[in-house]
C-alpha cells in the first residue's frame, strides 16, 4: 500500500531572484553530476535542462529541482553586450554541475535547447545573459507520472542503492530509508554523490519497504516497493509528491533498465564533472560477494508481553503478595518473643520456688503436706 503525508503546503513558485547563464553542451546520452539516464525531449522537461553553479548544486541536493528562466539582456558584467531576449520564459531541470559562483550571482549552464529557448538571437553571439529566475514546481504529475526508483549496479541483499527520478513537486529528496519485510527497524539511506546509499541493517530481506521525504517535509511511503534486490532494476512508486489522493494499492512492478551514466566515483566529497566536457561513467560496487556490513538493529517498540493492563495486574499482585509475607514475619516473631518472655519468667518462678523447699528441707515447718520430689519433678516438667 502506497501512504501519503502531507507536512505543509507545498510554498512553490518561489520569489524571483537575479541570475545569469552560459551554455553548454548538456547531457543528450547521460552522465552527469546527476546520474541521468539523458534528456528526456518527448516529455516533462522536454529537453531543457541544466547545471546548477556548485553553491546553487550543493553537493548534488539540487539535482531535479526545476527553475523557471527569463531573459533579461547580456549580462554586463562578463561583458556581454549582444544579447537579444525572448519574451517568453523556459522550465529547466537540473541535471549537473558546472562551476564556482562568480560576480556573487546565481549562474545556470544550459543546454542548447534551453538557451535558444530564452533568446531571439543566436546563442553564440550573446554567450552570457542576465536572468530572472524562480524555483517551480517539476510538472510530472500533469502527466500522471509518479516517482521511479532505480537500484544501482552492483546491489544485493549485502549492499543497496538507488537512483530517484522524476519526483514532482520541489524535485528534490532530503532524506530516504528502507525498511525489510517484517522488520520494525528503518535503515537510513543517506545521499550518496547522485545515489542513496542504504548504511547497516544487512543482509535486507526483499520486498523492501521505501520512505522518502522532500525538502519542504512532505513524505512518501511505498509498502514493499521493491520486490527484489536486482541491480538495475527499476520500480514504480505508484504515486508522487504533491497528489493529495492516496492511490490505491497496486502490485509493484519491476522493469530492467539501462544502467545509469555517472561520472567517475572519488574517495573525497562527490565529485562534480566540467561541464564542458562531461564524460566517464560509474564502476559498479562488487555488492554481491562483499562481507556484510553492520548488523541487524533490534526492533524497537516492540510491546511487552501482556500488554500494559495485565503488567499492571501482576505488579499489584506480587506487593499484596509481600506484604503478607511481611505480616506473616512479623506475627512469628513477636509469637516467638513472647514465649520466650514466658519461659524465662516460669525459669524464675522455679528457680525461686525450689530455694523455698531446699529452706524447708533444711529444718523448716512445712504448714502444709510435705512436697514429694516426684511432685518436684513433675511441676518442672510442667514449667519446662
Amino acid at each position: 500500500m502506497y501512504l501519503l503525508f502531507l507536512a505543509q503546503v507545498l510554498a512553490l513558485p518561489s520569489s524571483w531572484q537575479d541570475g545569469y547563464v552560459t551554455y553548454y553542451g548538456g547531457q543528450p546520452s547521460g552522465g552527469g553530476a546527476c546520474g541521468y539516464p539523458g534528456e528526456v525531449t518527448s516529455s516533462f522537461p522536454f529537453g531543457m535542462y541544466a547545471a546548477a553553479d556548485f553553491t546553487l548544486f550543493d553537493n548534488n541536493k539540487d539535482c531535479g529541482a526545476c527553475y523557471e528562466i527569463q531573459c533579461t539582456g547580456p549580462f554586463t558584467q562578463a561583458g556581454a553586450n549582444n544579447c537579444q531576449c525572448a519574451s517568453k520564459t523556459v522550465t529547466i531541470q537540473v541535471d549537473n554541475s558546472c562551476c564556482n559562483r562568480e560576480y556573487n550571482t546565481p549562474h545556470f549552464d544550459l543546454n542548447p535547447a534551453a538557451m535558444n529557448a530564452i533568446l531571439d538571437n543566436d546563442i553564440g553571439t550573446c554567450g552570457v545573459a542576465a536572468v530572472k529566475f524562480r524555483q517551480v514546481d517539476c510538472a510530472y504529475n500533469a502527466e500522471g507520472k509518479n516517482v521511479k526508483l532505480v537500484a544501482k549496479p552492483g546491489t544485493s541483499v549485502y549492499w543497496y542503492a538507488f537512483f530517484v527520478w522524476d519526483v514532482a513537486g520541489t524535485g528534490q529528496i532530503q532524506k530516504a530509508r528502507i525498511r525489510s519485510s517484517g522488520s520494525n527497524t528503518w535503515v537510513d539511506c543517506p545521499l550518496s554523490g547522485a545515489y542513496y546509499q542504504c548504511n547497516g541493517g544487512t543482509p535486507y530481506s526483499p520486498p523492501l519497504t521505501v520512505e522518502l521525504t522532500d525538502i519542504i517535509g512532505e513524505v512518501l511511503v511505498g509498502t514493499s516497493v521493491i520486490t527484489d534486490t536486482t541491480a538495475n532494476a527499476e520500480w514504480d512508486f505508484g504515486t508522487n509528491f504533491g497528489k493529495t489522493n492516496t492511490p490505491a494499492t497496486q502490485a509493484p512492478s519491476a522493469v530492467t533498465t539501462q544502467a545509469p551514466v555517472l561520472p567517475p566515483p572519488s574517495t573525497s566529497a562527490p565529485g562534480v564533472p566540467s561541464t564542458r566536457a562531461p564524460t566517464g561513467s560509474t564502476t559498479a560496487p562488487q555488492g554481491s560477494t562483499t562481507t556484510p556490513q553492520g548488523t541487524t538493529a533490534a526492533p524497537q517498540g516492540t510491546p511487552s508481553p501482556g500488554g500494559g493492563g495485565n503488567g499492571v495486574s501482576a505488579g499489584i499482585w506480587v506487593l499484596i503478595a509481600v506484604c503478607i509475607l511481611v505480616f506473616i514475619v512479623a506475627v512469628v516473631a513477636v509469637i516467638v518473643y513472647m514465649l520466650k518472655k514466658k519461659r524465662e519468667k516460669d525459669r524464675v518462678n522455679l528457680n525461686s520456688f525450689v530455694e523455698s523447699i531446699q529452706t524447708k528441707e533444711n529444718g523448716q515447718e512445712m504448714r502444709g503436706a510435705p512436697l514429694r520430689r516426684e511432685q518436684l519433678c513433675y511441676l518442672c516438667l510442667r514449667i519446662l
